[in-house]
């Protein structure tokens, strides 16, 4: 029996170089006060429409804060004239390594009213991602890119604004210190670190072999799209209260899924989620 692909889980993060390393853009330009830029919601992600320089075509990119930098298709770069050059790996969202070639800085990258210059990307054949998902994604936008910038994401309000670095939320921040905002939360009782990945549209992702209580039990429920192909997952509802900063999740349902535990779209879907990529913070307050 065929099971359709349910959801999308696409957390990545580059291998190679130096471990203390960012990447993102030289320089940035956006209104003083900032500005919410133009987005397409599909299957509950957020695709934003991406203009290259030289390019007169509009690209839709996806939002991923699972993933560190930007990442292209290879088609699209070679469209753009891009080089490809060495090759350097991804860690999928399920664990294992995806091959990626690095490529020059892309000149500009625009979204609505902001422009980031030279900008560190690398490229990867992303169409089987298209075709698991039936989304038109070119490319993925990690954390990296919004380094001189807030992002500010309002799931439930289908905003996403990028704020001056000055503008700080009130409430106090989360802090974490990977490359991607892997957080200190806890569930049902004990610590977890776990990852906040707007790649992904569900509430909480746990390696099957998690030691959980379930009040419902896990059955299969679909196929996962990633970026090394499909992962088959079950979902069940588990007994105990998930808890970060200002969230609190009463026997949430969980995707058993390989790879690290990932916090999803669902669950910020009353929030206003801020990140701060270069100071390693974030912030989940009250939507405006």
């Amino acid at each position: 029996m065929k099971y359709p692909v349910h959801a999308m889980l696409i957390a990545g993060l580059l291998l190679g170089g130096c471990a203390v390393q960012r990447f993102g853009a030289s320089a940035m330009l956006m209104p003083p006060e900032g500005t919410e830029l133009p987005i397409h919601v599909r299957a509950g992600l957020f695709l934003l429409p991406t203009h290259f320089a030289g390019d007169p075509e509009e690209h839709w990119l996806l939002l991923d804060t699972g993933t560190d930098r930007a990442l292209l298709d290879v088609r699209l770069a070679a469209s753009l004239g891009l080089k490809l050059g060495s090759r350097t790996a991804i860690i999928a969202a399920t664990g294992s390594e995806v091959s990626a070639q690095l490529l020059p800085p892309l000149p500009s990258l625009r979204m609505g009213s902001v422009i980031f210059h030279n900008v560190e990307a690398a490229a990867m054949d992303l169409q089987t991602l298209r075709d698991n998902t039936m989304l038109p994604i070119e490319g993925i936008l990690g954390c990296d890119l919004f380094r001189n910038c807030l992002l500010e994401i309002d799931v439930a309000g289908r905003r996403v604004s990028l704020r001056p670095l000055s503008m700080l939320p009130d409430e106090p921040p989360i802090y974490f210190t990977s490359r991607v905002p892997v957080v200190q939360a806890s569930f049902a009782g004990k610590p977890i670190e776990i990852l906040i990945d707007t790649g992904f549209q569900s509430l909480l992702a746990l390696p099957s072999e998690a030691s959980i209580t379930w009040r419902m039990r896990p059955r299969r429920t679909g196929e996962l799209a990633t970026l090394d192909g499909k992962a088959e997952h079950g979902s069940g509802r588990a007994q105990g209260e998930l808890r970060l900063g200002s969230l609190s999740f009463m026997d949430p349902w969980v995707t058993l899924t390989k790879g690290q535990p990932k916090l999803g779209l669902r669950a910020l879907r009353n929030s206003l989620f801020t990140l701060d990529a270069a100071g390693g913070r974030v912030w989940i307050g009250l939507r405006r």
